[in-house]
């Protein structure tokens, strides 16, 4: 959209083939290649890149499935710009909903909410201990999440594990979604 703080690259129809996609060039530098002294708001656009993947998610389903410090590009002008739109991950109503209630639940440290989230679109079998997922999923909130809600990016990178310790796997689709929203934390 036209407000977006992140720049895509806008395509060239008119020299597009089946083969070969033509696109307006970004100038930048991938985020995998910014210098450690260029002075740069990290957590601002990790929180600017979150927001535009929680938007394209909850009001459009689908996501870049490819997001890595080299396909997201620190522009000129100090902005964010994503390229690399070859891979794009899609969400069916169902996973749109629970990723939004898992979102909300991590803003609210609220375990029981998580769990539901997890449990809609998770391969959670019948011996899967639902004490057991709720004082894990609690235990990974107050690691992470303050009680003000504030929270870190790393909650989420966790959960797969903490989910693969209680014998549960997210379908890769979602795998794909984790850590495509974690792509600015710890760079």
């Amino acid at each position: 959209r036209e407000d977006s703080p992140i720049r895509v690259p806008s395509g060239h129809p008119v020299l597009c083939t089946r083969r070969v996609r033509v696109q307006e060039r970004l100038v930048g530098v991938p985020l995998s290649e910014v210098p450690a002294d260029r002075s740069l708001d990290r957590d601002a656009l990790a929180r600017q890149l979150l927001s535009v993947n929680i938007t394209n998610i909850l009001e459009r389903g689908v996501f870049h499935a490819d997001q890595h410090p080299g396909n997201v590009m620190v522009l000129d002008d100090g902005t964010l710009g994503m390229i690399d739109y070859g891979a794009i991950g899609r969400l069916d109503s169902i996973q749109e909903q629970a990723v939004g209630d898992m979102l909300i639940a991590l803003v609210r440290r609220d375990a029981a909410m998580l769990r539901d989230g997890v449990e809609r679109v998770a391969d959670v079998g019948a011996h899967v201990s639902r004490d057991r997922l709720d004082r894990s999923l609690a235990r990974l909130l107050a690691e992470n999440v303050s009680p003000g809600g504030g929270g870190s990016v790393q909650a989420l990178t966790d959960l797969v594990p903490v989910l693969g310790e209680c014998d549960i796997s997210l379908p890769g689709d979602l795998v794909v979604l984790m850590r495509a929203l974690v792509t600015l934390d710890g760079t």
